[in-house]
């Protein structure tokens, strides 16, 4: 029985040897030497790849594994974020008395361009307005982020991410994936990002840099414009961009907004729930990125 145990311990270290001959680490563009890989045959208990492990190296953007983790052991990979929208005060002859409230609870999804299914955000709000017979609202559209207050940068964050897309900080409300195409000299935004201010700093530089200090909503740039310029920036604050194009979808579904302040009414009436991607795709989604 033993020595039948240890031969086939044997022929499974050799094949396993062999797999290693035949599949060498290659990978294109990167150097082998700085790079690690283990790959562990959970159900034989053998090593698939393993090379450079004993070397120390720089780690990359690995703490998204422990976001993943951490979330996956805390909630059902079913569960979805729901971000309710609602509408208080009355409706009398189309005129909604109150205001539009987009309840937001941290959905980092909406809008987003990785996820077909949260597009039309604003569109299916201006819908349900119109299945109310609502054709004006005397008060505002209020993004309303109480439910995720602690929208603050983490820890570390290196300040020369802070502008750019893949510095964007995860909010109560998040919109397009936080992040806006800039274009300059126009000062053109997609989507529009309102309240946005620029630094113009005289340069001999000849690319342009583009700057933003944390919290704030001016754009610092200095350099050359003469050719034109347009990169993707991370959003200060994405519930001004949210709030701007719903305004501009129900506007152009002819409701009109008075963007007036009107009592709070105890009168409320939840007219749509957006429906996120479930926790698990977003996690794939994220992963893979």
């Amino acid at each position: 029985m033993r020595l039948s145990r240890f031969l086939i311990a044997v022929a499974l270290m050799l094949c396993t040897a062999l797999r290693l001959v035949a599949f060498p680490l290659k990978v294109a563009g990167i150097d082998t030497m700085r790079t690690a890989v283990w790959i562990h045959d959970l159900r034989w208990g053998y090593d698939l790849v393993n090379a450079n492990l004993d070397k120390s190296l720089i780690p990359a953007s690995v703490m998204k594994t422990v976001t993943c983790a951490s979330l996956l052991n805390l909630a059902d990979s079913e569960e979805r974020f729901l971000t309710v929208v609602s509408a208080t005060g009355e409706v009398s002859d189309s005129v909604l008395n109150g205001n539009i409230v987009v309840k937001t609870v941290g959905d980092p999804t909406i809008e987003s361009q990785y996820f077909d299914e949260t597009k039309g955000f604003a569109d299916s709000i201006a819908a349900s307005l119109l299945r109310l017979g609502v054709r004006r609202v005397k008060g505002d559209v209020i993004i309303d982020e109480s439910r995720f207050p602690d929208a603050t940068t983490p820890p570390g964050w290196m300040a020369e991410d802070i502008p750019w897309y893949y510095g964007a900080r995860l909010q109560g409300a998040n919109f397009r994936d936080n992040r806006f195409r800039l274009t300059l000299p126009s000062k053109k935004t997609v989507p529009e990002v309102p309240d946005l201010k620029f630094q113009f700093v005289k340069s001999k530089r000849r690319g342009v840099k583009v700057d933003r200090k944390d919290g704030s909503e001016t754009m610092v740039v200095s350099g050359n414009m003469r050719r034109g310029f347009s990169e993707t920036f991370s959003m200060p604050y994405p519930c001004k961009a949210m709030r701007a194009e719903i305004l501009a979808v129900l506007g152009e579904a002819g409701i009109i907004v008075d963007n007036g302040t009107v009592k709070d009414s105890c009168d409320e009436t939840d007219i749509y729930v957006h429906r996120s991607p479930r926790f698990g795709d977003i996690m794939q989604s994220l992963m893979f990125r």
